[in-house]
């Protein structure tokens, strides 16, 4: 009996350790390049994610009825628009506005628990669900053997997607199953990681959720035009913060618009109306119908898209959130419908009052944090606080965990605190153009100023830098790379496309360059308004008579 006893416990033994050693086989890579998982932004939500990824699956942009369908609803707002204005009865115009927008996003919004419902194939493309990324690297026998070797530039690398509308929380979860895939197929004890834009969400959520873990194995993590401290853009719309400025609104369409004869007249035309104030005159028309709507439209409209979805709450800074959430969900919670979404969001909410924090805590533990802020494009020209100094959707103050001093978009620094720190010792923190302050900033040494580039720019030339950062014999810093690439840079766009990406120059922002801007809206005196209009509209007569 004790030799049968005996017999079955080492059967046992071994058998509790065969999926140990069948999940990984101990190879271990001496390469020296430790591999990068790269976690990209907003991703593209398809209606049939095992469809083809056409843009007609796109569950966001629901446009299939072609142009008539689209002149129809737009003679039916037109219309009911109408109507309202006569009578000043403004419901009935809500309910036909909310009836013609959100079709377009059919499919697109989770159930009130903020989760898909049963049978709800609405998603990323299926080929990216992170078993799939897993499955197919495992199936290319380079992971190992050439995974120092990229004809991009890049070491190998695993690229993380994700369903963007989801809790972060349950994104971070794939994360770490992919870091986890990524160390066993390599053969590396330490990842990096690069996050932008949403992806600084998820990386928030997971460095909170498996801190002790993160800290072994995380070698280098750059933040890249982080929002995991909120936007000001989802801030002030999700609390009903709505405001238009003329100021804003033309420089945003200056810098949105492209260069042409016929673009540039129309750019010309709205700064003259910004001077002779016919601009401000008509946005504070449609502010008064917004005003009127507001209350019943805006928390319907932002449940019917977005308002379900925890990952866009993401995007909502923690001294909004309250106000954010009384004004979307609790105006419709009588009845506790959306209780469990709640739950989750004010559960992300705590990691989000901690995202500076965390990274702190990763620095301290051996982490290489890098932070990489852009400035100097309009924030969208719809809220309070479009004039901050940002890259279009968040300010560069929370791209830096609310630690850079920056001026207003259209200002700069006081004199008398740019003395005052440069009496201090603080003077080569100051940018050239004056405008930022990277003393006060989280990591001082380690976060980088990109000008002119608009946060939905992501060009070949900031993935080669961001490499750069992570390949560096050690912690690089501002001062590493000597002028290629410095504290304060300005970005100028190129034609070429390597790798089929956009491009462009990374130069150091200097006093020769300090006013390149985004944008020219230059309203000082009427004479510059009207020869700036006066010349674009020869230039646009003269390309008529060309053709």
């Amino acid at each position: 009996m004790k030799k049968l006893l005996s017999f079955l416990l080492a059967v046992i033994m071994v058998l509790s350790v065969m999926p140990v050693a069948f999940a990984s086989d101990g190879y271990k890579c001496n390469c020296g390049v430790t591999p990068i998982i790269y976690i990209k932004g907003r991703t593209n939500i398809y209606k049939d994610r095992y469809a083809e990824p056409t843009s007609e699956n796109m569950a966001e942009t629901n446009l299939t009825g072609g142009t008539d369908a689209i002149v129809e609803s737009a003679l039916n707002i037109v219309a009911s628009l109408g109507a309202a204005l006569i009578t000043d009865e403004w419901d009935e115009y809500c309910d036909v506005l909310l009836d013609e927008v959100t079709p377009i996003y059919e499919g697109y919004k989770l159930n009130n628990d903020g989760e898909k419902g049963e049978g709800n194939i609405t998603g990323i493309h299926h080929l990216w669900d992170v078993d799939q990324i897993i499955a197919g690297y495992r199936e290319v026998s380079k992971v190992r053997e050439g995974h120092t070797v990229n004809a991009t530039y890049w070491p190998q690398y695993m690229q993380f997607q994700y369903d963007m509308r989801l809790d972060p929380r349950e994104n971070a979860k794939d994360l770490k199953k992919l870091i986890d895939a990524t160390k066993e197929l390599t053969g590396h004890d330490k990842i990096n990681i690069i996050c932008r834009c949403e992806g600084n969400v998820i990386v928030n959520a997971y460095l909170n959720m498996y801190k002790e873990e993160a800290k072994k194995e995380i070698e280098g993590l750059v933040m890249y035009n982080s929002i995991s401290n909120g936007a000001e853009i989802a801030d002030e719309l999700y609390s009903n913060k709505f405001d238009l400025n003329a100021d804003a609104m033309n420089r945003f369409i200056s810098g949105f618009l492209d260069t042409s004869p016929v673009l540039d007249l129309v750019k010309e035309t709205v700064n003259v109306l910004t001077y002779a104030g016919v601009l401000d005159e008509g946005l504070g028309f449609i502010e008064g119908i917004y005003d009127k709507i507001c209350l019943n439209l805006m928390p319907r409209l932002i449940r019917e898209i977005f308002g379900t979805c925890p990952g866009w709450w993401g995007m909502v800074s923690p001294e909004a959130f309250e106000d954010a959430k009384a004004f979307v969900l609790e105006t419709d919670n009588a009845d506790g419908k959306y209780d469990k979404l709640i739950e989750k969001l004010d559960a992300y909410n705590e990691y989000k009052k901690n995202a500076g924090g965390i990274l702190k805590e990763m620095q301290d533990s051996g982490v290489k944090v890098h932070i990489i802020a852009k400035y100097g494009e309009q924030i969208y020209p719809v809220i309070d606080n479009a004039d901050l100094l940002g890259d279009g959707v968040v300010s560069l103050k929370k791209q830096t965990f609310n630690g850079a001093t920056t001026s207003k978009i259209d200002t700069t620094l006081d004199k008398d605190y740019i003395a005052e720190r440069i009496e201090k010792g603080f003077g080569d923190y100051i940018s050239a153009d004056e405008k930022v302050d990277a003393s006060t900033a989280l990591f001082p040494e380690h976060t980088w100023y990109i000008k002119n580039l608009p946060h939905d720019n992501y060009p070949w030339v900031m993935e080669t830098f961001m490499a750069d950062l992570l390949n560096y014999d050690g912690y690089a810093n501002v001062d590493s790379f000597g002028d290629k690439y410095t504290m304060f840079m300005n970005f100028t766009a190129t034609d070429d496309k390597p790798h089929g990406y956009d491009n462009g120059i990374l130069s150091p922002l200097t006093e020769e360059n300090k006013d390149d801007s985004a944008f020219d809206t230059d309203t000082s005196s009427i004479f510059t308004v009207l020869i700036k209009f006066l010349t674009a509209l020869i230039k646009f007569f003269t390309s008529l008579l060309v053709k």
